[in-house]
């Protein structure tokens, strides 16, 4: 690791100057669990660093029922996880970021410098976009909104100019009758970083039918080799006409079909065969009791037949 000069700005225009004076020479800093990866395996060399850690506010975390949620860029996923407005407005937001790495990540990494790492395989942009989140970015005296639907532009790659600092995410409201839920699934139980995530949010009438729903999704295209699996996160409102067969339960666990319907079974692939299916109900609970944060909400996904050979763990020789 080479020597560099560390730089503290004390608001978030003067990191912006900072950044904007030393070109491409100069990094953001924030929880540092990436960058500093990056730089002690020598594929980066910042002759400056601009730690965020001064700025005041950039670590807050508000709740108003009218706004939404509003979380600084330097709020750490443990911050998120622990938090009790979140885990009862956003119980999907704090169960994601329970699951981000392990502890000693989830205790020094920041949501805004995730964000802007634009890692493929994250959980955190996925569980976001599926909330309809925005950014707000400063650059110099001038601030900008960024919706997380054009953020991700590529591979490790944003939407922000080279002296532009991401200042805070904003989460809408969550709709009158809307439930949430992230998954992923990883090829090992001890994999950290995720090989597809899913996140849904449901939106139902007063039919208790699902009327709207938005998903998003992402995952490492290189092992999955799926069309919808790209590069960057992405995510896809469904409309009604594509949802009129999902309904909600009047109890956890019980999910129920408009009559009429016929009987939909999922496709049968790695991750629908009974072993998986006793793991999750293990974890969600024999009675459903670990269910009602996602307002009994069961999501079943198909991953594409190349997958198997993927997601199936390897034996020891």
């Amino acid at each position: 690791m080479r020597d560099f000069e560390f730089l503290t700005p004390t608001t978030a225009s003067d990191a912006s100057r900072m950044l904007a004076d030393h070109g491409e020479t100069a990094r953001l800093l924030a929880g540092g669990t990436a960058l500093l990866l990056v730089m002690r395996a020598r594929l980066a060399s910042p002759s400056h660093l601009v730690w965020l850690g001064e700025v005041p506010g950039l670590d807050r975390v508000a709740l108003d029922a009218r706004d939404g949620l509003t979380l600084g860029a330097m709020a750490t996923h443990h911050a998120v996880e622990t938090h009790a407005g979140i885990r009862a407005a956003y119980p999907m937001l704090a169960e994601m970021a329970r699951r981000v790495a392990n502890p000693h990540v989830r205790n020094a990494g920041t949501l805004g410098g995730n964000l802007c790492y634009g890692d493929p395989a994250s959980d955190p942009p996925t569980c976001l976009l599926a909330l309809d989140a925005e950014v707000r970015a400063v650059r110099g005296a001038q601030e900008r909104a960024i919706s997380l639907d054009g953020f991700f532009t590529d591979y490790y790659e944003n939407a922000l100019a080279p002296d532009e600092v991401l200042t805070e995410v904003r989460i809408p409201p969550m709709p009158p009758g809307a439930v949430g839920v992230y998954h992923r699934f990883t090829t090992t139980p001890a994999e950290s970083r995720p090989l597809v995530g899913v996140g849904v949010v449901l939106v139902a009438g007063r039919d208790r039918v699902c009327r709207r729903a938005r998903v998003a999704h992402h995952g490492r295209r290189r092992a999955v080799e799926h069309p919808r699996s790209g590069a960057r996160p992405q995510a896809r409102p469904q409309p009604e006409a594509a949802l009129g067969v999902w309904c909600f339960s009047d109890r956890a666990g019980a999910p129920r079909r408009p009559a009429g319907e016929e009987r939909r079974e999922p496709e049968r692939n790695v991750l629908n065969v009974r072993e998986h299916r006793k793991r999750s109900r293990d974890e969600a609970g024999r009675d459903g009791s670990a269910m009602p944060a996602t307002g009994g909400l069961l999501l079943t996904l198909s991953v594409p037949a190349r997958a198997s050979a993927v997601l199936r763990p390897r034996r020891r020789r």
